[in-house]
């Protein structure tokens, strides 16, 4: 459930809306299931624990998702909780800068990316569809030019709590 107004630029980029008069949030006109943040991030960190540490990979998660992950994650007192369970993040906008060039590349933003570099075409800000194109991204393209220790010195960001 959103905390603040969902400004008009952001619903033209996401299709997402919220109604004050229903309590209810809407993608593209359809009703979406909601819930508190709080209870977002515990079951995030329950699907985590499935896992075996993994490293969360983002597009600009630097500069944008790591920032309000961690900010949510102190907020309800999960950082011990959250840090047990992640092994850290990779940028793969950072990632991305040291394999392409900008002639190959055009420009770093990762819709651009996806069309120039695996020649598919997506519905950007979609988070599903951003998901899997970044997906394919980094283990088609991405992965494979670079070595783990790469990945790690460069691009791998431990949250400076951890």
């Amino acid at each position: 459930m959103p905390r603040c107004e969902i400004t008009h630029e952001a619903s033209k980029i996401t299709g997402l809306t919220f109604s004050h008069s229903t309590n209810k949030m809407y993608l593209n006109g359809t009703i979406v299931q909601t819930c508190a943040i709080e209870q977002a991030l515990l079951d995030f960190i329950d699907f985590l624990k499935l896992q075996n540490k993994p490293v969360l990979v983002g597009h600009n998660i630097t500069n944008f998702d790591m920032m309000v992950l961690e900010n949510r994650v102190r907020e309800f007192n999960l950082v011990a909780t959250f840090s047990t369970h992640v092994k850290g993040f990779i940028d793969t906008l950072k990632l991305s800068k040291r394999v392409f060039s900008k002639d190959k590349a055009g420009n770093y933003k990762q819709q651009t990316l996806v069309k120039e570099v695996l020649g598919t075409e997506y519905h950007a800000h979609n988070a599903k569809e951003d998901v899997l194109s970044l997906k394919e991204l980094f283990y088609q393209k991405l992965r494979e030019n670079c070595t783990d220790d790469d990945l790690h010195n460069v691009n791998f960001i431990i949250l400076d709590y951890l």
